[in-house]
């Protein structure tokens, strides 16, 4: 590659880089009011809770820290 074709290049990179970075300010962001509680239990258990309801994840088997586990009212 020649030192023009690099330079130019470099240069219409730096200007999309420079103008993607100029409209991401434009947007907003807004939290949400009502979230998600996640809790973690051990290993690889969650506990998912929100708008009411309450989920117990554990992706093999109810073993080890979840074995029995029953979240409370």
């Amino acid at each position: 590659m020649k030192r023009r074709e690099l330079v130019k290049y470099a240069g219409a990179g730096f200007l999309a880089t420079l103008g993607l970075g100029i409209t991401a300010s434009w947007q907003t962001y807004q939290a949400q009011t009502s979230g998600v509680t996640l809790r973690w239990l051990g290993h690889t258990s969650f506990l998912f809770t929100g708008g009411g309801r309450r989920l117990l994840v554990n992706p093999f088997r109810p073993i080890g820290c979840t074995a029995g586990y029953r979240p409370g009212n």
